[in-house]
């Protein structure tokens, strides 16, 4: 009897210790798994920014190509207005910096 509690005792202990092991393998995984996840997160964000930086960027170049063109078109009109038509072929002139002249006056 004293044989058998002995070898019951034994392997309690060796399954006792084969489970502490698993658990310590599966509490490191667990770890690292939210670690990765946490990880993603944080790199998903950055690119959320990125993106928003990028649109932002985008409608700033867009209003300075307007901001340009607006001013040219504006000097050309401030031009007609000061100077009078300019010499050349009527009808290209005119239709040339008419539009404009239209264009820029109408910009809000």
């Amino acid at each position: 009897m004293v044989v058998f509690a002995a070898a019951a005792a034994a392997a309690a202990g060796g399954t006792f210790s084969w489970n502490r092991d698993g658990f310590f393998f599966e509490r490191e995984l667990q770890q690292k798994r939210d670690f990765q996840a946490q990880e993603m997160h944080i790199r998903q964000f950055e690119l959320y920014r990125e993106d928003i930086r990028d649109l932002v960027q985008l409608t700033v170049r867009k209003m300075d190509n307007y901001l340009l063109v607006n001013t040219l078109q504006l000097g050309f009109c401030v031009t007609l207005f000061t100077d009078g038509r300019p010499v050349g072929k009527e009808e290209e002139v005119s239709a040339l910096l008419g539009g404009e002249e239209r264009g820029a006056l109408l910009e809000r």
